[in-house]
């Protein structure tokens, strides 16, 4: 389908002049009660969870300025619980206890895709689950103030990724692990989210648009690298965080703005 849209489109540039405008709006999934992506004319990103079309439970939100948040959201507003990012590359852990009314499954598939689970003592957990188990990747943000983002297998966090204690201080560890699967293990790979493992062990865990990464997702190389930010038709922005095996940080804040298929002006006389 994007072949041939392209296509027609190219046919009719020959005779018109194509204007490719900023793409705005809910972009991919379902931005009223789910998962989805929006845009809005500024430039910022939000992807993550939204409940009666306000900004809900889990997401990460980039502003045109370079600075980011990745933790809770709640009635459209950002909470104090979280990760920070300044444009200049400075995180700030914020560990402040966010309480919600619901328990459970709360937004998504808690069985085999992605969810938000938030637990008795309210602890919410926001990622890819395999069998009703944490799986593959996700985030958690225990109620005690602590909070990790990486890989987990049946249940469990493993060591692979940024573990923060609730004073700030953070951990990162690279230790290899491997899944018995390979290609897209959980969610949708196609036109929503999903998690896509290669043989080599790197992983993939975000949106997709036309079966290649697209808008926010992390990959985590079988090195121990991983990037956590926005992608375009398959390839990495220069907008995200390098994280090294060793723990050292990189964050590029290039701008990157999304082009909508080209618009038609009327023709030349």
């Amino acid at each position: 389908m994007k072949q041939f849209l392209t296509l027609l489109i190219s046919n009719l540039c020959l005779f018109s002049i194509c204007i490719a405008q900023p793409l705005t709006g809910c972009v991919s999934g379902n931005c009223e009660n789910g998962y989805g992506v929006y845009i809005w004319k500024s430039g910022t990103i939000y992807a993550g969870n939204w409940v009666k079309g306000k900004k809900h439970y889990f997401g990460v939100q980039i502003w045109p300025s370079g600075t980011a948040f990745m933790g809770i959201y709640k009635d459209d507003e950002r909470q104090n619980r979280g990760w920070f990012f300044q444009a200049d590359g400075e995180r700030q852990y914020l560990s402040e206890k966010i309480l919600f009314k619901e328990q459970g499954c709360v937004s998504g598939n808690c069985e085999a895709g992605y969810g938000v689970h938030i637990s008795e003592n309210g602890s919410v957990y926001a990622g890819f689950w395999r069998d009703g188990q944490k799986n593959y990747f996700g985030t958690q943000l225990w109620s005690r103030g602590s909070g990790f983002w990486g890989v987990f297998k049946d249940n469990e966090r493993q060591k692979r990724g940024l573990y923060t204690w609730p004073d700030g201080e953070s951990k990162y560890d690279s230790d290899a692990i491997f899944f018995n699967e390979s290609g897209c293990v959980s969610g949708n790979c196609q036109d929503s989210v999903g998690v896509y493992i290669w043989k080599s062990g790197s992983l993939y865990a975000g949106i997709w648009l036309d079966a290649e990464k697209h808008f926010f997702g992390t990959q985590i190389w079988e090195n121990g690298t991983s990037f956590r930010g926005l992608y375009s038709e398959g390839n990495r922005t220069g907008r995200g965080q390098f994280q090294w095996p060793d723990g050292s940080t990189e964050y590029n804040t290039e701008e990157f703005i999304y082009k909508t298929t080209p618009i038609l002006s009327e023709r030349k006389e």
